[in-house]
């Protein structure tokens, strides 16, 4: 037995060397101190300039791996309140082959009598601080996709895809740089299969960071949530099967989802279901040699 797996080993760890794609950040908080997450690796906060906002900190009881997560709590307040918290991870995709950005998380949504609104909004990385896009589940469990032009929001609220409140969903953000446009993926599903929406234009070519947000409607939000398994990265081409974003469905994508088989591995986990399986292997191997 060892002497077969230290040769797969070995193969595992060059094609991960080898592999074109550039993680940005990736976290599942297990590093972090209990407690506020922000000043802990590089971790910043906005605030709303008034109403109910949110309380950002790392619990060591819940998560969907390991042990830690970092969970949203509203604090009650007068009138809608908003927070982010973020870490700054640039890249120029002007300067790069890989000019799409892939942001993954896991995201637990508990349910109340007063809902909070949660996901992802999406920052530039050069000259003035400007929106590119958003994702967020709203009150009603809603999924609702964010695109701004010339600084206007454009709200997208009718899709029909619903997050599920006391368990976890796995969410993927792929956003293309060179068509500037944008797509999000629930628990696999693909939000809207019949489009993309555009990146704000004026953003201009360097990704800067993808913020947890939370909307506390007029200040009375009571539920809470859990993000873990918080991935960035910059991918060279979207291909299914494809789990390190190198653009070619290979050997060491068929190794990453070996080595990680039966776990809630987020970057192995091709369909995005939550758990590393059979559907993920049949993927890589339906899907090999595409892009090569």
């Amino acid at each position: 037995m060892r002497r077969t797996l230290l040769p797969i080993a070995a193969l595992y760890t060059a094609a991960c060397l080898t592999a074109n794609a550039q993680v940005l950040y990736s976290t599942g908080f297990e590093e972090f101190n209990t407690g506020s997450i922000v000043n802990q690796f590089g971790w910043e906060q906005q605030l709303s300039s008034s109403g109910g906002r949110g309380d950002g900190s790392i619990v060591d009881n819940f998560a969907r791996s390991g042990d830690k997560s970092l969970k949203i709590t509203p604090i009650s307040g007068t009138g809608i309140g908003s927070n982010w918290w973020w870490r700054y991870s640039p890249h120029d995709t002007s300067a790069s082959p890989n000019k799409i950005i892939r942001v993954k998380w896991d995201m637990y949504l508990t349910s109340s009598s007063v809902q909070g609104a949660y996901g992802i909004d999406v920052y530039n990385g050069a000259g003035a601080l400007t929106r590119v896009c958003s994702a967020r589940v709203l009150e009603n469990n809603q999924v609702q996709l964010i695109y701004f032009e010339n600084g206007t929001a454009t709200m997208i609220s009718n899709l029909n895809l619903f997050a599920q409140r006391n368990r976890w969903n796995r969410f993927r953000m792929d956003i293309d740089y060179t068509t500037r446009t944008f797509k999000v993926y629930l628990n696999g599903v693909d939000v809207d299969p019949n489009g993309t929406y555009p990146i704000q234009y004026s953003a201009g070519p360097v990704f800067g960071d993808a913020d947890v947000w939370f909307v506390n409607p007029d200040g009375t939000a009571n539920d809470s949530a859990y993000y873990d398994n918080y991935y960035v990265a910059a991918i060279r081409a979207v291909v299914d099967g494809d789990v390190n974003g190198d653009g070619c469905v290979d050997d060491a994508d068929l190794l990453a989802v070996l080595f990680n088989f039966g776990s809630s591995d987020i970057v192995s986990d091709v369909n995005d279901d939550g758990v590393v399986d059979d559907a993920d292997l049949l993927s890589v191997l339906f899907n090999f040699g595409s892009g090569c």
